[in-house]
């Protein structure tokens, strides 16, 4: 930080080199209370595992963190809409299969009864093949 506040002053840009990060927690954690960002604080264990020493590597495992929680929230949501969907046609599907039976039921009933073909097809809906194949 003080290599970049010191090259702005004198050269007005700031041109970074890889320094390798001495005391990585304390780093972490000083930008975390300067930015009032808790995600510093969060990757300090995953960065002693991946045995980061540059910044450069801490900020790529922030956004593969990062990437990886967006993507775990987009597969939940769409499970979610997906489960809620096949509900939904599931119910529906179901509906019009109970009321179909129900329709084949009553046809049955009334054939066995001597109603008229022409009066079941009416109330039923069903055609003569399907009334006359029960």
């Amino acid at each position: 930080m003080v290599d970049y506040l010191y090259q702005v002053r004198k050269n007005n840009k700031y041109e970074p080199e890889m320094y390798k990060i001495e005391h990585i927690d304390e780093v972490l954690n000083l930008m975390s209370a300067m930015t009032s960002d808790n995600r510093f604080e969060e990757v300090i264990e995953e960065v002693h595992e991946k045995e980061a020493k540059y910044m450069c590597e801490v900020i790529d495992i922030m956004l593969n963190k990062g990437w990886q929680e967006a993507i775990d929230s987009g597969m939940q949501q769409g499970m979610q809409k997906g489960l809620e969907e096949g509900m939904q046609k599931g119910l529906e599907e179901g509906i019009q299969k109970g009321a179909e039976i129900e329709k084949k039921n009553i046809a049955e009933t009334m054939k066995k009864k001597g109603f008229d073909i022409g009066l079941i097809m009416e109330i039923t809906g069903l055609s003569k093949d399907k009334i006359l194949a029960l």
